[in-house]
């Protein structure tokens, strides 16, 4: 079994960087599998609705 120490992120030397557009882009799947995602609103409203 492994085991990890957390750190504070004042211990660990390196500034994180900010995406500019951090949407997903799922243009490969479309491509590759012809599958369009469906958009998160209607997928939570699902999940809400279902729970």
């Amino acid at each position: 079994m492994y085991h990890v120490d957390d750190i504070n992120l004042t211990d660990y030397n390196a500034p994180a960087k900010g995406l500019k557009n951090s949407v997903l882009d799922n243009y490969m799947l479309r491509q590759r599998f012809n599958y369009k995602m469906q958009h998160w609103e209607d997928v939570l409203k699902e999940c809400l609705d279902y729970i």
